[in-house]
């Protein structure tokens, strides 16, 4: 695995400090914020993301980024490719505005190299970014897609499918990889039999972004 390269709970937004995380993990939108934080096409919509990760491993939340002028109950989904329900949570406890997050149930197990949509209902306003999945936004293991149709929409609680001008309407997930992560990945010691004939008690500090076990 990678080293998780974020921590959401002490990045700052527009509306101010983001909530703890439900759930220890890596997301791919980490200092990304809105460029437009609060518009709306007068109707109710299901906006989405399709992502990948490196590793096998688990989806254990759903977040989204929520409009200052929006209102409402809101549902998120993990779908898969072809827009198989896999996963749904409702949210609770939200804030007015910025970024809102949810425990799934249970953690969903995903594979690598496989494409997913987390999506999640906007009532009537949404925060987007245009052109803001035109390229590809990798955190540790994750990735969105970029295949110019990412950033999805279609009517709300049904599978989006549609896409427009590859906009980010930051919805997104956490995850954590298989068998947790490691600082050591694929290096390997330059000198690998030394011997000056004492023993030693070797070590290395290290420090992590989040909490965990």
């Amino acid at each position: 695995g990678k080293l998780y390269l974020g921590t959401f709970s002490e990045q700052l937004d527009v509306y101010g400090l983001l909530p703890l995380p439900v759930a220890p993990g890596q997301t791919f939108f980490t200092t990304e914020t809105p460029v437009i934080p609060n518009t709306t096409a007068g109707i109710a919509y299901e906006l989405g993301t399709k992502f990948t990760a490196d590793i096998a491993g688990q989806v254990t939340g759903i977040r989204y980024w929520k409009a200052a002028s929006e209102t409402g109950s809101h549902r998120g989904h993990i779908w898969s490719s072809t827009g198989v329900p896999l996963a749904t949570v409702n949210f609770t406890n939200e804030t007015p505005s910025g970024w809102q997050q949810a425990l799934l149930s249970a953690p969903l197990s995903i594979a690598a190299g496989t494409t997913y949509v987390v999506s999640v209902n906007a009532n009537s306003f949404y925060a987007e970014t245009i052109s803001g999945l035109l390229k590809s936004i990798t955190n540790g293991d994750l990735s969105t897609i970029a295949d110019g149709h990412n950033g999805v929409l279609g009517a709300a609680g049904i599978f989006p499918i549609k896409s427009l001008q590859s906009s980010n309407y930051f919805r997104d997930v956490t995850f954590v990889p298989t068998g947790g992560q490691s600082i050591f990945t694929n290096q390997t010691p330059t000198l690998t039999n030394q011997n000056d004939h004492r023993t030693y008690e070797a070590g290395m500090k290290f420090t992590s972004d989040q909490g965990g076990e």
